[in-house]
C-alpha cells in the first residue's frame, strides 16, 4: 500500500473495525461503468446488511465518473459500525486497498462500496470463498 492510501485525516479518534463475511464472489471487470460516488464522507453499516464491494483503479478521483472497476462481491456485515473514507480494507489480514467513497445507484437495497487500489482485481482472482472474513479498520495518525 502506497503511502498516499494511508488515513491522512479522520473525524475520528477511535472507533470498532467493522467485519464482515463473503455472501457472494464476483468475476467482472469493466471500463464503462461511470460510477458517481455520495458527497458523503461516512455511512453506518449495521450487522446483517448485505452491500456490494469494487475496485478502482489507484487513477479514480472522488468527484468524477469512476469507469474502470472490478466487482469483488457482496458481503454480510457481522460486526457493524462506520466506516469512513479513507479507511482500509483488509482481505485474509492483508490490506486490499482504501475506501474511496459510497455509490447509492442500488440503495436502499445496499451501497456499492468503492475501494481504490493499486489494480484491478476480481473477487475470484483473489481467491476470495464465501463466508471468508474481510474487515474495515482506520490507522490512528
Amino acid at each position: 500500500m502506497t503511502q498516499d492510501q494511508k488515513r491522512k485525516e479522520s473525524l475520528f479518534s477511535e472507533k470498532v473495525t467493522v467485519r464482515g463475511k463473503w455472501v457472494a464472489v464476483m468475476n467482472s471487470i469493466r471500463h464503462d461503468r461511470g460510477i458517481v460516488l455520495t458527497s458523503f464522507h461516512t455511512r453506518c453499516f449495521r450487522k446483517n446488511e448485505i452491500h456490494e464491494f469494487i475496485v478502482c483503479d489507484s487513477n479514480a478521483i472522488p468527484n468524477k465518473p469512476i469507469n474502470n472497476i472490478a466487482y469483488l462481491g457482496f458481503g454480510e456485515i457481522i460486526e457493524g459500525g462506520i466506516v469512513e473514507v479513507g479507511d482500509i480494507i483488509y482481505l485474509k489480514n492483508r490490506p486490499l486497498g482504501i475506501i474511496l467513497g459510497f455509490d447509492e445507484t442500488h440503495f436502499p437495497n445496499h451501497y456499492n462500496i468503492i475501494i481504490k487500489s493499486e489494480k484491478l482485481i476480481t473477487g475470484l482472482a483473489l481467491e476470495i470463498k464465501p463466508k471468508d472474513i474481510f474487515s474495515i479498520s482506520f490507522e490512528k495518525g
